[in-house]
């Protein structure tokens, strides 16, 4: 049986709490009005969530009972979720949490090109390996899914719905790896994010991240939260690896947005992905 992971942010009162926790990870609470109305940011894979209370956030001391505990809360997998805990009870310490799904692809090594199936190199077979080739294709809602018949999934949450900002290249000149050679990025430089259903455990997580011809924007990327890139330049494809432990069955990676040192938006471009279990 695989593990079910149990994610939380606190929240007291219509205050948030600060409480120093993987952002990717953990659900957060975005409001508390004064009509009692709790507002929570959903996270990617959970089957349902739950509101705990708790007097002094021992422990021990959480409680689903209700009121104003709240159990069975349906997930969609996006957006955000409110429910109604009433103000009665409004000095109580609260938390959400996401029972997640079990994953529906096993530990395993898995290659990821990010190229349309439609390129020179399809299919894309490099030292006599197959790589996955993952193109912006939409799937309906706030997911994009390159594949139709899921699960497992695999997909894209964009900071914009506009089709025509989701690129991708495909770079022939020049002596360059197939792997190098495809990208993708936002035409807006806006920040994207790419979600990996996968079983939970230890994984070695190896990213190639720029373009062949390089480029003159700061480049940022992070992998379950955790920053492999930035806010670097990047003069040519740069491969960068990191250990991560997954607990929620969705491996996810965060990359573009605005650089911290020009304030403005920019490109950030990726080119493939690795994914190892390590023991």
């Amino acid at each position: 049986m695989r593990p079910i992971s149990r994610k939380t942010i606190l929240v007291v009162g219509a205050l948030l709490v600060a409480v120093a926790l993987n952002a990717q990870l953990y659900p957060s609470i975005r409001s508390f009005n004064r009509n009692g109305v709790l507002t929570f940011s959903e996270v990617t894979n959970a089957a349902s969530y739950t509101v705990e209370w708790s007097k002094d956030m021992t422990q021990s001391s959480w409680s689903t009972s209700s009121p104003p505990g709240v159990v069975g809360i349906p997930a969609v997998g996006f957006g955000s979720r409110s429910v109604t805990v009433g103000v009665a009870r409004a000095s109580l310490f609260y938390r959400v949490a996401a029972t997640m799904k079990p994953s529906n692809r096993p530990r395993g090594t898995y290659l990821i090109n990010f190229q349309p199936s439609r390129t020179p190199a399809s299919p894309l077979v490099v030292d006599g390996k197959y790589w996955m080739q993952v193109d912006w294709q939409t799937s309906g809602g706030a997911w994009l899914d390159y594949v139709a018949n899921f699960p497992p999934f695999y997909g894209w949450i964009r900071d914009s719905e506009n089709q025509q900002v989701s690129r991708y290249d495909f770079f022939v000149p020049g002596n360059f790896s197939d792997l190098e050679r495809s990208y993708v990025y936002d035409y807006y430089g806006r920040q994207n994010t790419f979600e990996f259903e996968l079983e939970p455990g230890r994984y070695l997580v190896t990213i190639g991240v720029g373009r062949p011809s390089g480029s003159s924007d700061p480049h940022n990327l992070t992998v379950e939260g955790q920053v492999l890139v930035n806010d670097e330049v990047l003069t040519k494809v740069q491969e960068r690896a990191i250990e991560i432990q997954l607990t929620d069955g969705s491996l996810t990676v965060t990359f573009g947005g605005r650089s911290a040192s020009t304030g403005t938006w920019a490109y950030t471009f990726l080119a493939y992905m690795k994914v190892e279990p390590v023991n």
